[in-house]
Protein backbone atom coordinates (compact mmCIF):
# COMPACT_ATOMS: atom_id res chain seq x y z
CA UNK A 1 0.00 0.00 0.00
CA UNK A 2 1.51 3.11 -1.02
CA UNK A 3 0.22 6.69 0.42
CA UNK A 4 -0.28 10.08 -1.40
CA UNK A 5 3.15 11.89 -1.36
CA UNK A 6 5.50 8.92 -0.64
CA UNK A 7 8.71 8.94 -2.86
CA UNK A 8 10.07 5.94 -4.83
CA UNK A 9 13.16 5.08 -6.54
CA UNK A 10 12.57 3.47 -9.70
CA UNK A 11 14.99 3.06 -12.49
CA UNK A 12 17.07 6.21 -11.68
CA UNK A 13 14.48 8.29 -11.63
CA UNK A 14 12.64 9.32 -8.17
CA UNK A 15 8.79 9.02 -8.72
CA UNK A 16 6.04 10.74 -5.97
CA UNK A 17 2.70 8.62 -5.23
CA UNK A 18 -0.30 11.06 -6.44
CA UNK A 19 -3.14 8.64 -5.60
CA UNK A 20 -3.38 5.85 -2.40
CA UNK A 21 -3.04 2.71 -3.92
CA UNK A 22 -2.00 -1.05 -3.67
CA UNK A 23 1.10 -1.59 -6.16
CA UNK A 24 -0.17 -3.85 -9.07
CA UNK A 25 2.49 -6.35 -10.55
CA UNK A 26 4.59 -3.97 -13.26
CA UNK A 27 5.19 -0.65 -11.83
CA UNK A 28 4.80 0.27 -15.11
CA UNK A 29 1.21 -0.47 -15.96
CA UNK A 30 0.73 2.04 -12.85
CA UNK A 31 2.60 5.12 -13.69
CA UNK A 32 1.19 7.27 -15.53
CA UNK A 33 -2.05 7.61 -13.03
CA UNK A 34 -0.64 6.91 -9.81
CA UNK A 35 2.97 8.39 -10.14
CA UNK A 36 4.68 11.82 -10.87
CA UNK A 37 8.23 11.72 -11.54
CA UNK A 38 10.10 14.22 -8.99
CA UNK A 39 13.33 14.00 -10.95
CA UNK A 40 16.36 11.78 -12.71
CA UNK A 41 18.94 10.62 -10.70
CA UNK A 42 21.74 10.99 -12.68
CA UNK A 43 25.60 8.92 -11.38
CA UNK A 44 28.70 9.16 -12.80
CA UNK A 45 29.26 5.53 -12.14
CA UNK A 46 25.76 4.27 -13.27
CA UNK A 47 22.62 2.60 -11.28
CA UNK A 48 23.64 1.63 -7.73
CA UNK A 49 21.21 -1.74 -8.44
CA UNK A 50 23.86 -2.34 -11.25
CA UNK A 51 25.49 -6.09 -11.18
CA UNK A 52 28.81 -4.98 -12.39
CA UNK A 53 30.20 -1.53 -12.92
CA UNK A 54 32.34 -2.87 -16.08
CA UNK A 55 29.09 -3.92 -17.11
CA UNK A 56 28.05 -0.44 -17.94
CA UNK A 57 28.95 2.08 -20.14
CA UNK A 58 31.23 3.36 -18.04
CA UNK A 59 32.85 0.25 -17.35
CA UNK A 60 33.20 -0.20 -20.95
CA UNK A 61 35.03 3.44 -21.68
CA UNK A 62 37.15 2.25 -18.15
CA UNK A 63 38.09 -0.90 -20.04
CA UNK A 64 39.10 0.95 -23.25
CA UNK A 65 41.76 3.26 -21.00
CA UNK A 66 43.10 0.55 -19.27
CA UNK A 67 44.05 -1.02 -23.20
CA UNK A 68 44.78 2.72 -23.55
CA UNK A 69 46.98 2.37 -21.00
CA UNK A 70 48.55 -1.23 -21.60
CA UNK A 71 49.38 -0.17 -24.98
CA UNK A 72 51.42 3.31 -24.31
CA UNK A 73 53.25 0.90 -21.63
CA UNK A 74 53.94 -1.39 -24.53
CA UNK A 75 54.92 0.69 -26.69
CA UNK A 76 57.47 2.69 -24.85
CA UNK A 77 59.05 -0.48 -24.07
CA UNK A 78 59.45 -1.42 -27.52
CA UNK A 79 61.50 1.48 -27.82
CA UNK A 80 65.01 -0.22 -27.48
CA UNK A 81 67.18 2.29 -29.41
CA UNK A 82 67.92 5.62 -29.32
CA UNK A 83 69.32 8.05 -32.53
CA UNK A 84 70.76 11.35 -31.82
CA UNK A 85 71.28 14.15 -34.08
CA UNK A 86 71.98 17.50 -34.34
CA UNK A 87 70.06 20.40 -36.89
CA UNK A 88 69.53 24.20 -37.48
CA UNK A 89 67.26 25.97 -35.51
CA UNK A 90 64.93 27.22 -37.41
CA UNK A 91 64.10 23.59 -38.73
CA UNK A 92 63.38 22.11 -35.03
CA UNK A 93 62.67 25.03 -32.78
CA UNK A 94 59.11 23.62 -32.68
CA UNK A 95 60.37 20.04 -31.58
CA UNK A 96 58.71 19.38 -28.27
CA UNK A 97 58.54 15.20 -26.33
CA UNK A 98 55.01 15.01 -28.23
CA UNK A 99 56.52 14.93 -31.37
CA UNK A 100 57.85 11.62 -34.18
CA UNK A 101 60.34 12.35 -36.30
CA UNK A 102 61.73 10.65 -39.58
CA UNK A 103 65.32 10.34 -40.63
CA UNK A 104 66.73 9.37 -43.85
CA UNK A 105 70.57 8.55 -43.78
CA UNK A 106 72.71 6.38 -45.24
CA UNK A 107 74.71 5.85 -41.83
CA UNK A 108 71.65 4.55 -40.14
CA UNK A 109 70.38 1.19 -40.26
CA UNK A 110 68.84 0.33 -43.50
CA UNK A 111 69.00 3.86 -44.22
CA UNK A 112 65.82 4.82 -42.34
CA UNK A 113 64.62 5.33 -39.23
CA UNK A 114 61.18 6.99 -37.19
CA UNK A 115 61.34 7.38 -33.21
CA UNK A 116 59.39 9.62 -30.34
CA UNK A 117 62.06 12.67 -29.29
CA UNK A 118 62.62 11.93 -25.66
CA UNK A 119 65.00 14.57 -24.78
CA UNK A 120 66.03 17.59 -27.27
CA UNK A 121 68.41 20.86 -26.25
CA UNK A 122 68.63 24.27 -27.35
CA UNK A 123 72.39 25.34 -27.95
CA UNK A 124 73.87 28.69 -28.98
CA UNK A 125 77.52 29.07 -29.87
CA UNK A 126 79.34 32.01 -27.64
CA UNK A 127 81.99 32.46 -29.93
CA UNK A 128 80.00 32.46 -33.31
CA UNK A 129 76.32 33.25 -32.40
CA UNK A 130 75.51 29.91 -34.32
CA UNK A 131 72.13 28.42 -32.88
CA UNK A 132 71.44 24.72 -33.23
CA UNK A 133 69.57 22.22 -31.64
CA UNK A 134 70.43 18.21 -30.43
CA UNK A 135 67.74 15.84 -30.47
CA UNK A 136 67.27 12.20 -29.16
CA UNK A 137 64.34 10.03 -30.85
CA UNK A 138 63.36 6.33 -28.96
CA UNK A 139 62.88 4.20 -31.81
CA UNK A 140 60.47 0.87 -31.23
CA UNK A 141 62.03 -2.55 -32.24
CA UNK A 142 58.20 -3.55 -33.58
CA UNK A 143 56.34 -5.92 -35.56
CA UNK A 144 54.09 -6.44 -38.33
CA UNK A 145 50.21 -6.52 -37.12
CA UNK A 146 49.10 -9.70 -36.33
CA UNK A 147 45.70 -10.64 -38.76
CA UNK A 148 42.78 -10.49 -36.95
CA UNK A 149 41.11 -13.35 -34.79
CA UNK A 150 38.22 -15.20 -36.04
CA UNK A 151 34.48 -13.58 -34.99
CA UNK A 152 32.76 -15.84 -32.78
CA UNK A 153 29.78 -17.44 -33.85
CA UNK A 154 26.50 -15.67 -32.58
CA UNK A 155 23.27 -16.70 -34.17
CA UNK A 156 19.87 -15.67 -32.80
CA UNK A 157 17.42 -18.07 -32.20
CA UNK A 158 15.21 -16.72 -34.80
CA UNK A 159 17.10 -18.00 -37.51
CA UNK A 160 17.83 -21.77 -37.91
CA UNK A 161 19.85 -21.06 -40.90
CA UNK A 162 23.79 -22.29 -39.30
CA UNK A 163 25.61 -19.42 -42.05
CA UNK A 164 23.66 -16.87 -40.25
CA UNK A 165 25.87 -14.67 -37.98
CA UNK A 166 24.93 -11.39 -36.01
CA UNK A 167 27.57 -9.43 -34.93
CA UNK A 168 26.10 -6.33 -34.08
CA UNK A 169 27.50 -4.95 -30.43
CA UNK A 170 30.10 -8.18 -30.20
CA UNK A 171 32.96 -5.45 -30.90
CA UNK A 172 33.93 -2.74 -29.33
CA UNK A 173 37.15 -0.05 -30.26
CA UNK A 174 38.75 2.35 -28.22
CA UNK A 175 39.48 5.63 -29.32
CA UNK A 176 43.31 4.85 -30.53
CA UNK A 177 41.46 1.81 -32.87
CA UNK A 178 41.73 -0.94 -29.99
CA UNK A 179 39.36 -3.23 -31.15
CA UNK A 180 38.52 -6.25 -28.28
CA UNK A 181 35.56 -8.49 -27.67
CA UNK A 182 32.68 -7.10 -25.56
CA UNK A 183 32.30 -9.07 -22.44
CA UNK A 184 28.87 -8.83 -21.73
CA UNK A 185 28.25 -12.76 -20.97
CA UNK A 186 30.52 -12.75 -17.91
CA UNK A 187 27.96 -11.57 -14.99
CA UNK A 188 29.52 -11.31 -11.72
CA UNK A 189 28.73 -14.50 -9.14
CA UNK A 190 25.89 -15.16 -7.37
CA UNK A 191 25.39 -14.41 -3.76
CA UNK A 192 25.28 -16.79 -1.19
CA UNK A 193 21.89 -18.24 -1.01
CA UNK A 194 20.03 -19.33 2.59
CA UNK A 195 17.52 -17.42 4.83
CA UNK A 196 16.84 -13.43 4.96
CA UNK A 197 16.10 -13.27 8.29
CA UNK A 198 18.83 -14.80 10.73
CA UNK A 199 17.66 -13.66 14.09
CA UNK A 200 14.57 -12.98 15.86
CA UNK A 201 14.66 -10.90 19.43
CA UNK A 202 11.39 -10.80 21.38
CA UNK A 203 11.41 -8.67 24.43
CA UNK A 204 7.81 -8.72 27.29
CA UNK A 205 6.64 -11.87 25.38
CA UNK A 206 3.43 -13.56 26.61
CA UNK A 207 4.83 -15.16 29.12
CA UNK A 208 5.87 -12.00 30.93
CA UNK A 209 3.00 -9.99 30.16
CA UNK A 210 0.33 -13.15 31.72
CA UNK A 211 2.17 -12.96 34.92
CA UNK A 212 1.67 -9.26 34.73
CA UNK A 213 -2.18 -9.68 34.13
CA UNK A 214 -2.28 -12.01 36.91
CA UNK A 215 -1.49 -9.42 39.63
CA UNK A 216 -4.33 -7.20 38.28
CA UNK A 217 -7.56 -6.56 40.30
CA UNK A 218 -9.17 -4.14 37.90
CA UNK A 219 -9.60 -3.06 34.02
CA UNK A 220 -7.96 -0.21 34.77
CA UNK A 221 -4.74 -1.32 36.33
CA UNK A 222 -4.47 -4.02 33.56
CA UNK A 223 -4.05 -1.75 30.89
CA UNK A 224 -1.97 0.63 33.12
CA UNK A 225 0.10 -2.23 33.34
CA UNK A 226 0.21 -4.04 30.09
CA UNK A 227 1.31 -0.24 28.61
CA UNK A 228 4.26 -0.18 30.54
CA UNK A 229 5.52 -3.35 29.08
CA UNK A 230 4.42 -2.86 25.25
CA UNK A 231 5.52 -6.27 22.94
CA UNK A 232 9.12 -5.77 20.99
CA UNK A 233 9.85 -7.87 17.89
CA UNK A 234 13.36 -6.87 16.39
CA UNK A 235 13.64 -8.77 13.19
CA UNK A 236 17.53 -9.37 11.92
CA UNK A 237 18.03 -9.87 8.30
CA UNK A 238 20.76 -10.38 5.98
CA UNK A 239 22.99 -7.96 4.99
CA UNK A 240 22.25 -7.72 1.08
CA UNK A 241 24.62 -4.60 0.73
CA UNK A 242 27.70 -5.15 -1.71
CA UNK A 243 30.72 -6.90 0.18
CA UNK A 244 33.71 -5.35 1.13
CA UNK A 245 35.51 -7.34 -1.91
CA UNK A 246 33.95 -9.48 -4.41
CA UNK A 247 36.22 -11.32 -6.88
CA UNK A 248 34.99 -10.64 -10.57
CA UNK A 249 37.37 -11.85 -13.38
CA UNK A 250 36.42 -10.57 -16.78
CA UNK A 251 38.54 -11.58 -20.01
CA UNK A 252 38.98 -8.87 -22.42
CA UNK A 253 40.05 -10.43 -25.82
CA UNK A 254 41.63 -8.08 -28.21
CA UNK A 255 40.02 -9.16 -32.28
CA UNK A 256 43.66 -8.31 -33.38
CA UNK A 257 46.66 -8.42 -30.91
CA UNK A 258 48.77 -5.04 -31.20
CA UNK A 259 52.73 -4.98 -31.34
CA UNK A 260 54.32 -1.71 -31.31
CA UNK A 261 55.25 -0.01 -34.90
CA UNK A 262 58.28 -0.95 -36.76
CA UNK A 263 60.35 1.78 -36.31
CA UNK A 264 63.32 0.54 -37.32
CA UNK A 265 64.91 -1.98 -39.61
CA UNK A 266 68.00 -4.03 -37.54
CA UNK A 267 67.65 -6.99 -39.76
CA UNK A 268 69.84 -7.47 -42.29
CA UNK A 269 72.74 -5.10 -40.56
CA UNK A 270 75.92 -6.28 -40.44
CA UNK A 271 75.96 -8.42 -43.34
CA UNK A 272 78.93 -8.45 -46.33
CA UNK A 273 77.06 -7.03 -49.90
CA UNK A 274 79.36 -7.13 -52.89
CA UNK A 275 82.29 -6.93 -50.84
CA UNK A 276 81.64 -4.12 -48.31
CA UNK A 277 80.36 -3.48 -44.65
CA UNK A 278 76.50 -2.85 -44.78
Amino acid sequence: LYQEGVQVVHQNTIYTCRLTHTSGLLFEEEERDTWAIQRQIVTPLGSAARPSFFLTERGYQAADHALERAKAILAKSARAIEVSFEGPWETLKEVTTDTTISLNDPRLPNGKVRGKVVRYALHVKGETGARFVHVTLACAVGAKQAPPLPLPLKTPEAYSTPDYQDHDHTLRRTPSGLEYFCYDAHQPPLRERGPLLRHIELSNGPEEQEAVMSEQRSRASLLQALAQIPTHVRLYFRDLRTKDQLEHVIPVTAVRPWAAPEQVIITGVGKQESGKQS
